[in-house]
């Protein structure tokens, strides 16, 4: 005998609203604070037209360029910081197009192994990529509208076989992307190596398959948009990671930026050019700082930050 699970009454309110939300017609009559009320979109959105930039200047090579943000996942600080850099790249007559990640993916790196429903932060994220499409003045493509649902059956079913050890060696159209897989399946299970145990195995073979989708779908975007600039968070971890590895084989200027922790009091963003801007070398600030004696202070802080 079969038993059915039934729905709580929150996941079939949810449910409802989710269904409305993917109406264009009723998310656009509806008021923003509805939609950021029930969870549907961030509810910052609001404010991301008024960021503006202080303290970065722009070259007079910018202007008329093509440039592609990739927006793999919803993190609301990085979008800020995306629609205020976009819009100031417009006022000096380039062109912004934003490039989204699709629910297509079997595995993303918005989410690790604590994350119970990553069917709700993948809604979560297109929502929030929907929500911008239809509201921001710039243009945005989606990833899964560049790779057709028969490939991605024919893709998910080459890697049954795959080994935890094979993303070591991965590879896609010859792109090595080894380091990268094997390290964002680590970073996933917050672990240094990987046994291979059955649930490792499907992670890893969902990153295997997410991997050929993005590259897939990456390449065709690229080939089609013709994109001069392409900027993108980190440089490193799966999607970004993937990403970035593409760019330097088609010698496509990249330019990766993060947060850093220099001000306490005001977000402050790091950006690179040359390589993923989380490379930064810090073996010269340990040298100078390894035998220095840690405070009881100093030990609260570390044990406040893991």
């Amino acid at each position: 005998m079969r038993f059915k699970i039934k729905k709580t009454l929150k996941e079939i309110i949810n449910d409802i609203v989710q269904y409305h939300f993917n109406i264009k017609f009723v998310r656009s009559i509806m008021p923003m604070r509805f939609w950021e009320r029930t969870g549907r979109i961030n509810r910052l959105h609001r404010l991301f037209r008024n960021k503006k930039l202080t303290k970065i200047k722009f070259n007079k090579q910018v202007k008329g360029k093509k440039i592609l943000f990739l927006r793999m996942r919803h993190v609301p600080r990085h979008l800020t910081l995306e629609v205020a850099l976009a819009a100031k790249l417009v006022s000096k007559g380039s062109e912004c197009v934003f490039v989204s990640c699709s629910s297509i993916l079997p595995m993303c790196n918005a989410w690790d192994i604590r994350d119970l429903n990553p069917g709700e932060t993948c809604n979560y994220c297109s929502n929030n990529n929907v929500y911008f499409s239809d509201n921001f003045p710039f243009n945005m493509i989606f990833l899964g509208d560049y790779v057709t649902s028969m490939e991605v059956n024919v893709i998910k079913n080459k890697y049954n076989s795959l080994r935890i050890d094979d993303l070591k060696s991965f590879k896609v159209n010859d792109i090595d992307l080894g380091d990268e897989l094997y390290l964002s399946l680590a970073k996933f299970l917050f672990r240094g190596n990987v046994p291979e145990t059955p649930i490792n195995l499907k992670y890893a073979r969902d990153f295997a398959i997410s991997a050929e989708i993005i590259v897939t779908g990456l390449l065709r975007i690229f080939e089609k948009e013709k994109p001069e600039i392409v900027i993108l968070n980190s440089g490193h971890i799966f999607w970004f990671g993937i990403a970035h590895k593409i760019l330097r084989i088609l010698n496509i200027k990249t330019v990766s930026y993060d947060e850093t922790n220099i001000a306490v009091t005001k977000l402050t963003w790091t950006f690179d050019d040359t390589n993923p801007c989380v490379d930064y070398n810090w073996t010269n600030h340990w040298e100078r700082e390894k035998e220095k004696n840690l405070e009881a202070k100093d030990f609260e802080k570390i044990n406040e930050l893991i």
